[in-house]
This record gives structure tokens, sequence and C-alpha cells, in this order.
């Protein structure tokens, strides 16, 4: 490839062919070649490639100021996270605050994230606006129930994946299943060991 600066009036001859070419005008993002050429030789015009540098004259009465690419996102460096997995992400919808809280707890002692709703309404959009791994879900939840809950989840498209642990405990009227502490009997081990095979797929 031949090179000229963008100096005005300076010529360059093609060789073998008694074509010369020369610097006619210049300015920012334009340059104007003058060709003395014989009839016999065609002559054309056409965008070159990019330069190297910008005094570099490549292209013949073409108006195209050269710019850097930008850089596509891939190519930018993005900061690196460790490389462990982050803990799952469980949504406890109990109504009983102390057994939503003592279920939570467990789960976050167990390493997980924890989300609590208290009921069927806060459940949904709890579901709808963040992402969860496990709904554990209390079958006699207020306004809208465990049963309620899941409907709507096998009808909603955004959630209908998430695998869900309905605790299936005696409804607040009835003091069945209680011990003399007023607790369930589903101890929060057992609820944790059951999400647990849930996630690995064992269940």
């Amino acid at each position: 490839m031949l090179v000229l600066s963008r100096k005005i009036g300076q010529s360059i001859c093609l060789p073998g062919s008694d074509t010369t070419i020369t610097i006619a005008k210049a300015t920012r993002n334009r340059v104007s070649l003058a060709i003395d050429a014989p009839r016999e030789i065609a002559v054309s015009r056409g965008e070159l490639s990019s330069p190297d540098d910008e005094d570099t004259v490549v292209e013949e009465d073409i108006a195209t100021l050269w710019r850097p690419k930008p850089k596509s996102r891939a190519a930018q460096t993005a900061p690196t996270r460790a490389c462990t997995p982050e803990p799952a992400n469980i949504l406890v919808a109990i109504t009983n605050a102390d057994e939503r809280r003592r279920y939570a707890d467990a789960f976050r002692s167990a390493g997980y994230r924890a989300s609590e709703a208290t009921d069927g309404l806060s459940c949904l959009s709890a579901l709808r606006s963040d992402l969860f791994d496990m709904l554990v879900i209390d079958q006699h939840l207020i306004w809208g129930s465990g049963d309620g809950v899941i409907e709507v989840m096998h009808h909603d498209t955004s959630m209908e994946q998430i695998p869900v642990v309905l605790l299936n405990f005696p409804s607040p009227n009835e003091s069945t299943g209680r011990d003399p502490n007023g607790q369930r009997e589903l101890r929060c081990d057992e609820v944790v060991y059951i999400v647990q095979r849930r996630l690995a797929g064992s269940v």
C-alpha cells in the first residue's frame, strides 16, 4: 500500500504505470486527490481500510472521520465474584409471627437466605418481585391459604417452576398437634431437611 501524508502538493508516482497521485486539498476529515494517468488506465474511487495514524491518507475524496470502534460489553473487564455459589433463597410464608421467624431463622442458620411473608397476598407479591429457589408455605395461610397461592403459581409462568413445601399444620383454631409450649409438632430441623432434599433433587 502506498502512503501519503496530508501535505498539500505532495505527489507520488505509481511505478510502471505513468500515474501520479497528488494531494490537491486536505481538511480535518476530507482529502481530495488529483490523479494524472494515461487514458488506458481506469481510475475508480472507494474507501479503503481504517488508517493507523490520523495523518495517513488512504482514501480518495471520501468524507469520513475515523473514530475508534466502541468496545463491546463482552470485552469490558467485569468484577469477578467468589467462585462459591450463592446460598439458596427461601421464602417462608406462615401467618404466626413466632413460628414464621423460627423457621426462617432455622434456614438462615443452615446457610440459606430466608425472606418472610405473613399472608397469601404478600407471599404472591414477594414471589413476583424476587427470585426464590423454594417456597415453604402454611396450608392455613390467611388471605388465600397455601392451596390458593399454589393454584395461582401454577397459572403464572414467572413462578410456576418454584418448588413448594406445603406445611399441613393444624388451623389456628385447633389445639391438636401442638406440644405443651404451644408450638406445632413439625420441628424446624425436619423442615430444613425436607428443603435440603428438595433442592438437591432427592424428592
